[in-house]
């Protein structure tokens, strides 16, 4: 007995179970379909006609390259359910501006980028805005508390939120990432708890306003912390 096969074929899209797997279409604004969990390798790149996106909740998962050179890409909209985008998934979106997420920041702390070759995979490396809903209206960030309770500010989280310029951080955390803050190109004022023990030398690359980085914790401590930032910066170096 021949098994049914679990392919979907929507007009424009091409749905393997709840994976979106090729868009074939050629509209400028883009709803993609409700109960989608992963948006597939490959399965939007090169589509120059889109200039709008919107992802349903429900999608935990945007894989390699899925929105890679979508050249006329200028906003999407990302549910708080999307937990993981992978490797080269905005690459060369260079006319991406602003992203609108459906999450708070806490949400948006559980995020996990994968970083490659290809560069890092958060969209805000080509965006300029970023907006969550304050009741019920967009708004844009332009200074960001992470709340208390998070541990580890992931690689590249923060990562090219061009328009933040300042950021607290919570006595919960305890290590910051590769890249975290990094092309922060208006941020000036940053205040680290005396919990963070672990600083990755790049995590404040190319933030050319930042003033002010006030680090609460004892004379030691910060003496630690700078000796730790000078030791990754050289690892880093020996890598390149």
């Amino acid at each position: 007995m021949e098994m049914a096969s679990s392919k979907k074929i929507f007009p424009d899209f091409e749905i393997n179970d709840t994976t979106l797997i090729k868009y074939n279409g050629l509209e400028k604004e883009i709803i993609i379909p409700e109960g989608i969990t992963e948006i597939g390798s490959y399965s939007f790149a090169n589509s120059y006609s889109v200039e709008s996106i919107i992802i349903p909740e429900g999608v935990e998962c945007i894989r390699k390259s899925a929105f890679a050179y979508c050249e006329n890409l200028k906003e999407i909209t990302i549910p708080k359910s999307i937990n993981r985008i992978e490797e080269g998934a905005f690459l060369y979106c260079v006319r991406l501006k602003n992203i609108y997420y459906e999450g708070t920041i806490g949400d948006w702390c559980n995020m996990r980028f994968v970083p490659s070759l290809l560069g890092c995979s958060t969209p805000m490396k080509y965006a300029k805005h970023f907006y969550l809903k304050n009741e019920g209206k967009w708004e844009e960030i332009k200074s960001i508390e992470i709340p208390n309770g998070i541990i580890k500010i992931e690689p590249f989280l923060f990562y090219g939120f061009k328009e933040v310029t300042t950021i607290i951080i919570p006595d919960s955390v305890t290590s910051i990432g590769d890249c975290a803050f990094s092309n922060c190109e208006k941020l000036e004022t940053i205040t680290i708890p005396k919990s963070v023990t672990r600083v990755n030398g790049s995590a404040f690359m190319e933030c050319p306003k930042l003033k002010e980085i006030n680090y609460l914790g004892t004379k030691s401590q910060q003496e630690e912390l700078k000796k730790d930032l000078k030791r990754r910066k050289e690892e880093k170096r020996r890598r390149i």
